[in-house]
């Protein structure tokens, strides 16, 4: 007779868990399309406002070569053209040098030795004890 009650708790406590387990679930899935329904709404919004502005700016330019353009428009051309690489040459070379500059302070930093670790101790200091 024991056994049947110990049984019938135990079937009774597992479907009362598994229902508990079946509600939680359910309300999770519940906030979580609310949460997609929202979500797509907003996304829907911003894909409207993406395409005004892509409206507003118009069209890409496309580059044409100016083929026709004056000898004067030309030089002005190519001095802006050297402008721009000799900006580039230059954050590069400053990039270059705070690297370098790090990677030196790395490792004279990763040379000194650490004054908390034990081991660093000469046999000299170890040796008369």
């Amino acid at each position: 007779m024991q056994w049947v009650i110990v049984w019938s708790v135990l079937v009774v406590a597992t479907l009362a868990g598994a229902t508990w387990l079946a509600l939680r679930l359910y309300r999770q899935v519940r906030r979580f399309l609310a949460q997609l329904r929202d979500t797509t709404i907003v996304l829907e919004r911003l894909e409207e406002r993406i395409e005004e502005l892509t409206e507003l700016r118009g069209p890409d330019p496309a580059f044409t070569p100016d083929l026709a353009a004056s000898p004067e428009r030309r030089i002005r051309l190519r001095a802006r053209i050297e402008e721009n690489r000799a900006r580039r040459r230059r954050r590069t070379q400053e990039r270059r040098r705070r690297t370098l500059t790090r990677w030196q302070l790395e490792r004279v930093v990763a040379a000194r030795p650490d004054p908390r670790s034990r081991m660093n101790h000469t046999p000299s200091t170890q040796g008369g004890e």
